[in-house]
């Protein structure tokens, strides 16, 4: 009897160790430089300086856009924002809501190359629309 006992007990541990979840490490790097880049209406402000100042216009056009890249950067560093963690944290968050998932590696390997910030111009949503 105890041995039957014993066999359904194993049975159960691993009929639920197979249906759980496999949840792979995560590494995630970011490659250098790594900060957070803003890219807005500056070079559009180039482009109209190059008409007067010439190359030295678009100079000043990206150069608007890097000090703004700058002071986000900076804000973020005082808040303690890490894209790594954030990154690492939000995949094993998607893993766990996702228990059916199957996932066939040991390991998720994740390279940010660049990340930020972009803003784009809707004029051209409020021409159209008088």
């Amino acid at each position: 009897m105890n041995k039957k006992i014993t066999l359904i007990a194993c049975l159960v541990v691993s009929v639920l160790a197979a249906s759980c979840a496999h949840v792979p490490s995560v590494d995630v790097s970011v490659t250098e430089p790594d900060r957070i880049r803003f890219q807005g209406k500056g070079a559009g402000a180039g482009m109209m300086l190059m008409s007067s100042m010439g190359s030295m216009g678009i100079a000043i056009g990206i150069a608007i856009d890097e000090g703004i890249g700058k002071d986000i950067n900076k804000t973020a560093d005082a808040a303690g924002f890490d894209i790594e963690q954030m990154l690492r944290e939000e995949i094993n968050e998607q893993f766990k809501q996702a228990p059916n998932l199957k996932v066939k590696t040991d390991k998720i390997k994740v390279v940010v190359e660049r990340y930020g910030f972009i803003t784009r111009s809707c004029l051209w949503r409020i021409a159209n629309l008088g």
